[in-house]
């Protein structure tokens, strides 16, 4: 389940998502002041206050993608790792299909998976 959204400077969006399989917290931001928009994945919920939380994942976009594109491909990534960890696959596996349906769109430049399982 989707358990927390929220909107952060310069068109940023972090999403906590907990399925029966995993905990994750997805966060599209700039990489830096004059950088474009990526997302990282964590492994478990920073957003509860609690420091056991490990990279897993990160997404550099396409780009010719616009950033407007990027925000919206937020949420329909979340709900898509969100089916999969739901459908009881881990997040190792929900990463890799996403990343697998990205990479064929074209929408990425690059893809890291570096969850367990």
């Amino acid at each position: 389940m989707i358990a927390r959204n929220s909107n952060w400077p310069f068109g940023g969006r972090i999403t906590a998502i907990h399925t029966q399989a995993f905990k994750c917290v997805v966060s599209t931001n700039k990489e830096g002041l004059f950088k474009p928009l990526s997302t990282v994945i964590i492994e478990g919920d920073t957003m509860d206050g609690r420091a056991n939380a490990r990279p897993c994942g990160k997404l550099i976009y396409s780009s010719a993608l616009p950033k407007g594109d990027i925000q919206s491909l937020h949420a329909s990534i979340c709900q898509a790792i969100d089916e999969a960890g739901e459908s009881g696959c881990s997040l190792g596996e929900s990463l890799e299909a996403v990343f697998v349906w990205l990479r064929e769109k074209g929408l990425v430049s690059e893809a890291i998976n570096l969850a367990s399982g």
